[in-house]
């Protein structure tokens, strides 16, 4: 009767020492799940970031390739009028509108 009290005892003392051991599992794949997730979150938002950026940036080469191209279209027709780059604004502001540049 002692052997199988004894058996009983060590049993349940494993029980107990894999219940423990599975807690401890389940809790490091709870936080690794959370740190997964907070992870997540940031790389989506760093994504999100990236393509603002990249917009903004295709947004300004645009702007800066049409003002390039006005730019371009004001000295060629500076040049044909015998117009040399000046400060004379009046001169320029007048060639802009000539150009239909605004």
């Amino acid at each position: 009767m002692d052997e199988q009290k004894s058996a009983v005892t060590e049993s349940q003392e494993m029980l107990q020492q894999e219940k423990a051991a599975h807690l401890l599992e389940l809790t490091e794949s709870q936080k690794r799940e959370e740190a997964a997730k907070k992870a997540l979150d940031t790389e989506r938002q760093c994504v999100a970031d990236v393509s603002n950026s990249v917009s903004l940036s295709c947004q300004q080469n645009d702007f800066l390739g049409k003002e390039s191209g006005d730019v371009k279209r004001l000295n060629i027709f500076a040049a044909l009028m015998g117009f040399i780059e000046t400060d004379k604004g009046p001169v320029l502001m007048l060639l802009c509108v000539l150009v239909g540049i605004s």
